[in-house]
C-alpha cells in the first residue's frame, strides 16, 4: 500500500491530487496537512513511526513555508519529499538555498505521469 502525505493549503489542489491517485489505480492512503506547522509536526511524527512512501510539499503554506519545513525534517523524510510549486522561479531559489535536486520539484498541476515519475525515482533510489 502506497502511503502518501501532502502538505497543501489549497483544497482544490489536494482534491486534484486525490483524483490522480484514484485514477492511477493504486492502493493508497492519503494524509493531508493544510498548514506548515501541521505538516511539520505530522512529518516529524512520521520520522519516528512510519515514513510515507511519497511526501508532496507545497512551498507556499501558511504558518511555516515549505522551506522552513524542509529545514526541520530529518534526512530520512527528505529523501521521499517532492516539492510542489506553481512557478519555475521557486525551483531555482529553493535549489540554491537547500540543494534539493531539480528532479524533486513538481510544477502544478499534478498529473498521473508526474506521480509515476516520482514513484520511479523513489524505486531507483532505494
Amino acid at each position: 500500500m502506497l502511503r502518501v502525505f501532502v502538505a497543501e493549503d489549497n483544497a482544490s489542489d489536494s482534491f486534484w491530487l486525490e483524483m490522480v491517485l484514484k485514477n492511477a489505480g493504486l492502493e493508497y492512503t492519503l494524509s493531508v496537512a493544510s498548514d506548515g506547522e501541521q505538516a511539520r509536526d505530522a512529518l516529524l511524527q512520521c520520522a519516528s513511526d512510519s515514513i510515507p512512501n511519497l511526501v508532496l510539499l507545497d512551498l507556499n503554506m501558511p504558518r511555516l513555508s515549505g522551506i522552513e519545513i524542509l529545514k526541520q525534517l530529518p534526512e530520512e523524510v527528505k529523501r521521499f519529499t517532492y516539492i510542489l510549486t506553481g512557478t519555475e522561479a521557486d525551483v531555482h531559489s529553493v535549489e540554491e538555498e537547500l540543494g534539493i535536486p531539480s528532479r524533486n520539484y513538481i510544477l502544478k498541476p499534478f498529473t498521473h505521469e508526474k506521480l509515476f515519475d516520482c514513484l520511479r525515482l523513489q524505486a531507483s533510489s532505494t
